[in-house]
């Protein structure tokens, strides 16, 4: 069966942003090792910003760093296509409309049903509380009440197990979204003009950009993939699996959550690490220590690598990108990488092994 690598869409960022090498690294890394196309997925829909003007740059700083990708893929570029994913989720009953109380704030960034304030993740509020108000973190308004009708998703038959997501303690996580994702609704449309929209018995909704994006994955031929974030974007994880199991529930998708590097802002004193591709990469490959779910900068594995020989480095970096022979379970395979190929004291033993 065909197999693809992805990234969660990801926004154009500054190119010493170097935080945000680390997952096309590991993407790049599981193509080479599973001998297939490695997709670099880039978020410039936006209601709010244009971020059209940095893409040129964000890709000549992925062409810096020495990121290997087979294909881009932009959410601008496939707005029909996911839009028919969004006629489908009507159609199946999968989308409808709610009544429903809205707190909305006077620019629109707070649009937040009245029933779901106290689910909300608390490291991601855009409002603050004054004296019992909602008021807007960016406008600075009070959030007004509005009585109104919403379109909304509800994942019928969809159930937390049908999910696979590595490391495994991250199921852990996931089952925190079971109650607000698969047991209740998520809100998909908005009052603010978004630029893209749904006409719903007679009605024209403003389609939340993110949701529409999120339905990404059946744009892909492939019908095993791999789908990797940051381990601080795993709702969007998770609700990019649930979709595509609404979508299209033959495939077999597994997410991965990579660990955040803590630290990582302090490699850019480091002018001879950056120049060096096996390097560089192999660096950010050994600091993912799989079993955490943050980590620090480890400057001996630096002084390490540092040490090595061009050719040996060379050949650590060979090890680690070795094609595997796979076998019939996609999710073994694929944790059996994260725990062994990817590890450093297990290649570091392989390329002695090699010495000898």
């Amino acid at each position: 069966m065909s197999k693809a690598i992805l990234t969660l869409p990801m926004m154009p960022v500054d190119g010493h942003n170097y935080g945000k090498f680390v997952t096309p690294i590991i993407c790049e890394t599981l193509s080479n090792i599973f001998s297939c196309d490695y997709y670099h997925c880039i978020n410039i829909l936006d209601s709010f910003n244009d971020r059209s003007v940095m893409i040129d740059n964000y890709i000549a700083s992925l062409n810096e760093n020495n990121i290997h990708y087979d294909k881009l893929w932009y959410d601008i570029e496939n707005v029909p296509k996911l839009l028919k994913n969004i006629e489908f989720l009507i159609k199946n009953g999968y989308i409808f409309e709610l009544d429903s109380s809205i707190y909305r704030c006077e620019c629109g960034i707070v649009e937040l049903e009245k029933d779901k304030i106290n689910t909300c993740n608390p490291n991601n509020l855009k409002f603050y509380y004054d004296k019992d108000k909602l008021v807007c973190k960016q406008c600075g308004s009070i959030c007004k009440e509005y009585q109104e009708k919403i379109l909304v998703f509800v994942p019928n038959g969809i159930k937390l197990q049908d999910i696979s997501i590595l490391p495994g303690y991250l199921n852990k996580d996931i089952k925190t979204y079971e109650q607000t994702v698969l047991k209740s609704y998520t809100t998909i449309s908005r009052k603010r003009n978004t630029g893209v929209t749904i006409n719903y018995n007679g009605t024209r909704y403003n389609i939340d950009i993110d949701f529409l994006w999120e339905t990404y994955l059946n744009t892909f031929e492939e019908q095993e993939k791999i789908v990797v974030s940051g381990n601080r974007m795993i709702y969007q994880l998770f609700l990019v699996n649930v979709l595509e199991k609404c979508l299209s529930p033959e495939n077999n998708t597994i997410l991965i959550g990579t660990p955040y590097i803590t630290n990582i802002k302090s490699i850019l004193q480091k002018p001879n690490f950056i120049d060096n591709e096996e390097l560089r990469k192999l660096f950010i490959l050994f600091n993912t220590k799989w079993q955490r779910k943050e980590i620090l900068y480890d400057e001996t594995i630096l002084t390490y690598l540092r040490n090595l020989s061009s050719d040996k480095r060379k050949q650590l970096y060979d090890i680690i990108n070795m094609p595997i022979v796979e076998n019939s379970d996609f999710y073994n395979d694929t944790e059996e990488i994260l725990k062994k190929q990817l590890n450093m004291q297990e290649s570091v033993k392989k390329l002695k092994l090699e010495r000898r």
